[in-house]
């Protein structure tokens, strides 16, 4: 299991894994949809109850996701969805996977690259200056992965990119976060569960902060 500084494992299933992106066991595709623009984030009117009462997860066997890492990683969540007032997921469905700085980031689902920014260093702690990649999926919903480390994000035939901590997180770590239609439309998100992810859910079927997880071969 990967945990800490990247490994020989880790190298390794870079060489394994280059020629394809892993997204549910499908190719991700690059394209040019909306690359030109940055995603605008909305602000939310929703609040944590609000939030909390759409917190309804799927049967993770029947999810088109799984989870955003190499099979065999171990990870634990450093945030979770809902949380508390005065923490930055509080009106969100967005999950903190801690993550050492390099280790390999997958697509969690097959998509469209709709947008990369790569342009921030991980030693510039600034709000919005967080390396990203946004994937649209066939149904229209689009996913967000956050805080990469600068000169590692996707071309086409590649894994999405490496752990980082660009922008303002305490330690290197991915946000995942999904959307039903537009990046970073608050009110929007979606609840996702991972169907390969080994671990306790609490009682909503989302993962929980604190808890530890193994991504299973997703099948």
């Amino acid at each position: 299991m990967q945990r800490g500084r990247p490994t020989r494992r880790s190298a390794a299933l870079r060489t394994l894994l280059g020629p394809i992106l892993i997204a549910a066991g499908a190719l991700v595709l690059t394209g040019q949809l909306g690359c030109e623009e940055v995603p605008r984030f909305i602000e939310p009117t929703r609040t944590q109850a609000d939030c909390l009462a759409a917190a309804v997860f799927p049967d993770p066997a029947t999810s088109d996701f799984c989870l955003p890492l190499p099979p065999g990683t171990e990870t634990s969540v450093s945030q979770s969805y809902c949380s508390p007032p005065g923490r930055s997921h509080h009106t969100r469905f967005a999950i903190d996977f801690v993550c050492a700085l390099g280790d390999p980031i997958v697509a969690a689902r097959a998509g469209l690259v709709e947008f990369t920014g790569d342009e921030w260093p991980d030693d510039d702690p600034t709000s919005g200056h967080e390396n990203r990649v946004v994937i649209r999926h066939a149904d229209g919903t689009v996913a967000v992965y956050v805080h990469f480390r600068q000169g590692s994000l996707v071309v086409q035939g590649q894994l999405l990119g490496d752990c980082g901590s660009s922008g303002t997180p305490s330690a290197p770590h991915l946000h995942f976060e999904t959307f039903e239609r537009a990046a970073y439309e608050i009110d929007r998100g979606l609840p996702v569960s991972f169907r390969n992810a080994d671990g306790p859910l609490d009682s909503r079927g989302g993962l929980e902060e604190g808890t530890t997880y193994v991504a299973l071969p997703c099948n």
